[in-house]
């Protein structure tokens, strides 16, 4: 059995514990990521520069920046990852979020692995 690639997510969240909670989640299905967290656009704009994320999860509303602002910034700069909402909310609380590939609530956490076996195509 073969080892399953690394998959390079960007993590757009304001809370350290939440994203450390999503690692560790991925990390116990089986999957290897390499991730980097920001939480503001100068950090995104920065880190963009030299990692290319293959998934984005965002949070929909950081302090002074948002997921549509990050979604815009994404699409110019990466346009073949995927940028999926990941956030406390459930989607009927913020309908109309273009462009995205998916929302899946925190609370949902559990299905965010099979969600990128199935993105991905890992097995």
């Amino acid at each position: 059995m073969s080892a399953l690639p690394v998959l390079r997510i960007l993590l757009i969240e304001d809370s350290a514990e939440d994203a450390e909670l999503t690692g560790i989640e991925l990390a116990g299905a089986g999957l290897r990521v390499e991730s980097i967290r920001v939480d503001n656009e100068t950090a995104l704009q920065t880190v963009l520069a030299d990692f290319r994320p293959q998934l984005v999860l965002s949070d929909i509303a950081l302090p002074g920046f948002s997921a549509e602002r990050a979604l815009q910034i994404i699409r110019a700069q990466t346009p073949d990852a995927r940028f999926v909402i990941f956030s406390g909310t459930d989607q009927s609380d913020h309908p109309g979020v273009p462009g995205i590939d998916g929302w899946l609530c925190k609370r949902d956490a559990a299905q965010l692995p099979a969600l990128i076996r199935r993105w991905f195509n890992l097995q």
